[in-house]
């Protein structure tokens, strides 16, 4: 299988994908749970088509998806600008990566392989993410690409479930 990746500018059927991977990734870690009704406030306020697409139009945020032949298999969001810099100190460029998706783990791992390439030719001080805790079979593949937990947050920015944040080892 022939994984390729490439910066994806929002078009329909790209947005279409990465809102129904978001919403499917979730239900299914929370069916159990009593965290349904925040769980779709979150889905609906951050993956909201418009609104989603819209916050793509920001030089700050990239989008790099994965594809298998030229179906998509994988994205994750970059950013260049986040708001969770006190974690590092004396870091003057970070780049935060989050809404990660994938059908197949291969596309994850070719995603995380591209990010970890872009920080080194574009000079990051630091790279690091935040997912959810309870994605522990993607957490586990993100500790496989060379990354390490650093901390436990109380909440995803807009909702009150654990995260966990994790950045490339040196």
């Amino acid at each position: 299988m022939e994984i390729k990746t490439k910066y994806a500018v929002l078009q329909d059927e790209y947005a279409n994908w990465i809102i129904l991977q978001a919403k499917k990734t979730y239900a299914s870690l929370y069916k159990d749970e009593n965290k349904q009704e925040e769980l779709n406030h979150y889905l609906n306020t951050v993956f909201k088509k418009n609104t989603f697409v819209h916050s793509q139009n920001d030089f700050t945020l990239q989008t790099i998806m994965a594809f298998n032949k030229e179906q998509p298999i994988g994205s994750i969001e970059l950013n260049t600008s986040p708001k969770k810099r006190t974690l590092f100190k004396n870091v003057d460029r970070p780049l935060f990566i989050n809404k990660m998706f994938y059908t197949d783990t291969s596309g994850l791992n070719a995603l995380l392989e591209k990010v970890k390439a872009i920080a080194s030719q574009q000079n990051y001080d630091v790279v690091y993410g935040e997912i959810l805790a309870v994605r522990k079979e993607t957490l586990e593949l993100i500790k496989e690409n060379g990354f390490e937990v650093v901390s436990v947050e109380s909440s995803l920015e807009k909702i009150n479930l654990p995260t966990v944040i994790f950045k490339l080892t040196n």
